[in-house]
C-alpha cells in the first residue's frame, strides 16, 4: 500500500489500512495472523501501538476527530495514534456477544461504523460518534452488506456484492436505506473512493464515474489485464 504523507512523500506500509493524521502515520495490518497496530511520526520509523486487534486486522482505520479502527467486537479510539483506547460492543454498547464491526468510516463531522449480531435476524445496526469515545446507535430493518462506503459531501456511496456473479454500486443519505446507482456484472466491489474529480470503486474490475456517481463506466473488466 502506498501512503501519501506531508510534505509530499509517498510511503510504503505492509498491512491492510494506512492512515495519515495530524502529524502521525498509523497502520493496521496483520503480523503472524495477529492484528497489530503501528505508528510513526516520520514514515520512516515504526512502532507498535498499545495493544494488538484481537487477532483480526482492522475494519477499517480512519482519522477525524482523532484515530477510530476495529476488529471483531472491539471498536479502538486513539487521540494520537500512539495510546488507544477500546471500547466493547457487548460490554460497554449493550450488543449481543457475538456481535462484529463490520466497517468503520467518517464524514468530516461524525464517525459511523456497521455492527452485526444475532439480535437482527441477520441485519445490522448503525454507530455513530462525533468524537469516537461516546457513540449512539439505530437498527437498519435489512441486513446491507456493505463492503466499503464513503462520504461525498451530501450523500453516502458504498459497494457490496448483490449476487454470486455481480456487485452493486449504492446511494445513501441515512445509512439505513440503499438506492442501487449502478450493477456492476462482475464477481465483486470490495472498495470505493471518491476524488474531487474521479470517483473509484474496485475489486475485480475498475469502475469509474466522473460526474459524482450519476453515471459510471466499467474501465477494467474482470480478468482482464
Amino acid at each position: 500500500m502506498l501512503l501519501w504523507t506531508w510534505p509530499v512523500t509517498w510511503v510504503e506500509v505492509q498491512g491492510e489500512r494506512a492512515v495519515a493524521g495530524t502529524d502521525t502515520l498509523v497502520a493496521a495490518g496483520v503480523n503472524a495472523w495477529v492484528g497489530e497496530l503501528v505508528w510513526s511520526a516520520d514514515g520512516a520509523n515504526w512502532s507498535p501501538a498499545n495493544g494488538d486487534l484481537d487477532g483480526s486486522y482492522g475494519k477499517g482505520l480512519v482519522y477525524g476527530d482523532g484515530f477510530v479502527t476495529a476488529a471483531g467486537p472491539m471498536l479502538r479510539h486513539s487521540v494520537d495514534g500512539r495510546a488507544w483506547t477500546s471500547i466493547h460492543l457487548g460490554k460497554d454498547l449493550g450488543f449481543f456477544e457475538d456481535a462484529r464491526v463490520e466497517l468503520v468510516s467518517w464524514n468530516g463531522t461524525e464517525f459511523v461504523c456497521f455492527v452485526s449480531d444475532s439480535s437482527t435476524d441477520g441485519g445490522n445496526s448503525i454507530l455513530r460518534s462525533s468524537n469516537g469515545r461516546d457513540w449512539t446507535s439505530e437498527e437498519s430493518s435489512e441486513w446491507l452488506g456493505v463492503e466499503a462506503i464513503q462520504w461525498s459531501g451530501d450523500a453516502w456511496f458504498g459497494v457490496r456484492q448483490s449476487s454470486a456473479t455481480s456487485s452493486s454500486i449504492l446511494r445513501s443519505e441515512d445509512l439505513l436505506s440503499w438506492t442501487t446507482v449502478f450493477e456492476y456484472d462482475g464477481t465483486w466491489l470490495k472498495d470505493i473512493e471518491l476524488g474531487p474529480e474521479l470517483w473509484v470503486a474496485s475489486g475485480d474490475g475498475i469502475v469509474v464515474s466522473e460526474d459524482r456517481g450519476v453515471t459510471w463506466e466499467v474501465v477494467l473488466q474482470p480478468g482482464v489485464y
